[in-house]
């Protein structure tokens, strides 16, 4: 032990716990002028689709090609139709 250590001052003390906060006020409902961002949203939404269906005809080229594709890979695959939907209807907005 280092000098000078006292061993009986080396009890643990409660924390002091902090008081709780209230919880948050809930927002308002969605007013029209709003309604740009949910635009910005689904631009969004419609850029990650496309890079993820580039994805998919990435590793499509690669199964063609004799590549094993992992469990992850595969659930990609095989969700590309819903995809694809989702992207046909971000596209009718």
């Amino acid at each position: 032990m280092p000098p000078g250590y006292d061993a009986e001052d080396d009890t643990k003390k409660p924390r002091k716990k902090k008081p709780q906060q209230a919880a948050p006020a809930p927002k308002a409902p969605a007013m029209a002028f709003e309604e740009p961002s949910s635009g910005i949203d689904s631009q969004k939404k419609i850029k990650t689709l496309t890079r993820q269906l580039a994805n998919i005809d990435k590793l499509k080229n690669e199964k063609e090609n004799g590549k094993t594709l992992t469990a992850d890979q595969e659930k990609l695959l095989k969700s590309e139709d819903n995809l694809r939907q989702e992207m046909e209807n971000l596209s009718i907005l």
